[in-house]
């Protein structure tokens, strides 16, 4: 993607991707709570979530009107990202099996 000359739009729709990803395995979570989530998981999570706020970036760069609609969305992954750090501070705590 990236010798790509893509357009705003297309780093904004890429963006979108890895956070629908990150939905979806949220979902599974949330659907069997018992199996929790591992490391990889959190760190998959993580990394999806930094993706979408790099591209999320490059939009920014090639396109005046996503600075308004992204820096919002930005935060709030920030966010997204420091709660999951924070579960996965907690999470050695439980037992191994």
């Amino acid at each position: 993607i990236e010798g790509f000359n893509l357009s705003p739009f297309a780093f904004n729709g890429i963006a979108d991707c890895w956070i629908e990803k990150n939905k979806e395995k949220l979902d599974e979570f949330k659907k069997d709570k018992s199996k929790g989530m591992d490391a990889e998981i959190i760190n998959e999570l993580i990394e999806n979530y930094k993706k979408a706020i790099y591209y999320y970036g490059r939009a920014m760069c090639r396109n005046e009107y996503f600075i308004e609609r992204n820096i919002p969305k930005i935060a709030e992954l920030r966010q997204e990202i420091e709660q999951i750090k924070q579960q996965k501070e907690q999470e050695p705590q439980s037992t191994p099996k």
